[in-house]
């Protein structure tokens, strides 16, 4: 994974996510997780990353989205008056980027659903996989995503 790469090559995960019909903020926390055949020790650990690609008119807004970090395994967001919105989990990478928002509206609500895809409106999410070893353009590889799951 090159964190700064902006070409995503289509792979986005679709389909929907249906949300409970009730008033208020709602928060919503997205994982990436093992397939449930694995061993009991190993359930609760997966190495990839979500990455939330972010798609304005007619072209990708890369510099609203943070670098891709071990601690992206897990993206939680907020759901309110039909927006969806990600709270950012900034790292060191981000560090000169101020274009990069603690909370940003990426997507909206169709009836009581959130359409995921590669479309503006929609939540346009991305699974990378992070590099075995570090290089000088990341830090993220798949010893930190492991040990930033693990207690």
């Amino acid at each position: 994974m090159e964190p700064k790469k902006a070409c995503t090559k289509g792979g986005y995960i679709e389909g929907k996510i249906n949300i409970p019909r009730r008033k208020g903020k709602l928060r919503m926390v997205i994982q990436t997780i093992p397939a449930e055949d694995v061993q009991p020790m190993i359930q609760d650990v997966h190495p990839c990353i979500l990455h939330v690609v972010r798609i304005g008119k007619g072209e990708r807004y890369q510099h609203l989205e943070p670098v891709p970090s071990h601690r992206h395994w897990k993206q939680t967001f907020e759901i309110e008056n039909g927006k969806v919105k990600i709270l950012n989990r900034l790292s060191g990478l981000d560090v000169g980027n101020d274009c990069v928002p603690q909370v940003d509206d990426i997507a909206e609500v169709v009836g009581h659903s959130i359409l995921l895809g590669g479309k503006n409106g929609m939540l346009n999410l991305v699974l990378l996989q992070p590099k075995q070893t570090q290089n000088k353009k990341s830090d993220t590889t798949i010893a930190k995503v492991l040990a930033d799951r693990l207690p």
